[in-house]
């Protein structure tokens, strides 16, 4: 198992991966109208804008790229873990990288999540210090949490 940094050649593998783990995993929390709200705010060129602006790292088990996550400062941003590898602790490897990256620089972290991803979120100590709704298109509502977690990083 690595993780590496994606490049601008990488967009379609994050793409795969996020846009995979949406269609499989959130019509068992969300209605139709939040999937593909998520897949239109995963878009091709949100992708390429993060890859970027920000760092994003691609998960590489035995040769197959199976997670992803990103940073932006102290948020950590569209973490995914294809659903037939999920439950194997790549998320929380990903999770404990992205983590190590901003604990340089800051002493909170801050991550918006969605409900299937919410119970990884809190085993490693992240706490919900907003709930938030987004109403889509067609009505159908998103609702997420905002999390915190203290860092072991400096103060900025």
């Amino acid at each position: 198992m690595n993780i590496k940094r994606a490049n601008l050649e990488d967009i379609q593998i994050v793409k795969h991966i996020v846009h995979t783990t949406i269609k499989e995993v959130y019509p068992h929390y969300y209605p139709s109208g939040v999937v593909n709200f998520f897949l239109n705010h995963h878009s091709e060129n949100n992708i390429q804008k993060a890859i970027e602006t920000e760092i994003v790292l691609l998960l590489n088990v035995d040769g197959t790229i199976v997670g992803t996550g990103s940073v932006h400062k102290n948020e950590i941003n569209r973490v995914f873990v294809l659903p037939k590898f999920q439950g194997l602790g790549y998320g929380t490897k990903l999770l404990e990288e992205l983590e190590d990256i901003i604990e340089k620089d800051y002493s909170k972290i801050i991550l918006d999540s969605s409900l299937p991803a919410y119970n990884l979120y809190d085993k490693h100590g992240y706490l919900p210090v907003k709930y938030e709704k987004i109403i889509t298109s067609n009505k159908d509502v998103l609702c997420f949490h905002t999390m915190e977690k203290l860092s072991k990083g400096p103060s900025k």
